[in-house]
């Protein structure tokens, strides 16, 4: 069965929290407080999986939580967030993880175009998004604990 996106649990909001990537992926680490699901946040699940923990595969959320602090908000643009789980990463699960994302909001949400931001240098993730549909349309410079971090914006058609 195909990865499905559900309501994610106080205990999947946690988990986020304990993630540690490797390598330059570290800046993606989890810190506290988790997310808030009322804020949007929602789990990808593999329904397959052994057990409810090995089956939380990432997550996405929408919008003003998924919007990188200094870009607008723009009308008839959703912007939209995702991360998957350290242990999955590099296993070739992140086109179907973002696929159901995209799907899901294509169900719940308005608007007439996707919008994502990568950190510039994460090539990994730009060529997933790219693989998507996404274009970049633009850059970004932002101060995140006192030091500049570029993003690439990208965008694509719902």
């Amino acid at each position: 069965m195909p990865l499905q996106v559900a309501a994610m649990t106080p205990d999947q909001a946690v988990a986020i929290t304990r993630w540690r990537y490797e390598g330059p992926w570290s800046v993606y680490n989890g810190t506290w407080p988790p997310p808030e699901p009322a804020d949007g946040y929602v789990a990808v699940v593999d329904p397959d999986a052994s057990d409810i923990a090995a089956g939380f595969v990432g997550f996405a959320c929408f919008g003003g939580q998924a919007r990188v602090r200094g870009l607008p908000a723009e009308p008839g643009v959703l912007d939209v967030g995702f991360g998957m789980c350290p242990d999955l990463v590099g296993q070739g699960r992140g086109r179907s993880l973002l696929a159901v994302v995209l799907a899901h909001a294509r169900e719940t949400t308005e608007g007439t175009e996707f919008r994502v931001v990568v950190q510039s240098w994460n090539a990994r993730s730009r060529r997933l998004v790219e693989a998507a549909g996404f274009v970049a349309s633009g850059s970004l410079v932002v101060h995140q604990f006192g030091e500049p971090v570029a993003y690439t914006v990208l965008r694509r058609a719902r």
